[in-house]
């Protein structure tokens, strides 16, 4: 849960991602941030990585007038990394 005046007294959140990346995204405004993170791996040389990240707002925060009549706004990322090793 993340809330701030604006874009100007925005929060960053440290996320890992997927093996090697990184995800920092700012959050303003009035929302919700999430995530969920599964690996498996099926054979011993090879791992699946799926990520789901979603980001729920209200759009209407400006940093003078912040209005709450607008339903939420919501943007989703999704990601999938297969990761084979060779011997």
């Amino acid at each position: 849960l993340f809330h701030t005046d604006g874009y100007g007294a925005r929060l960053y959140a440290y996320e890992s991602g997927m093996p090697g990346l990184l995800s920092i995204p700012p959050l303003y405004g009035d929302g919700l941030r999430w995530y969920v993170r599964a690996r498996w791996r099926p054979v011993e040389w090879a791992e699946i990585v799926i990520r789901y990240a979603c980001t729920a707002k209200d759009p209407s925060v400006t940093e003078t007038d912040p209005v709450r009549d607008l339903p939420f706004t919501s943007a989703a990322q999704i990601g999938l990394q297969a990761d084979i090793r060779i011997p």
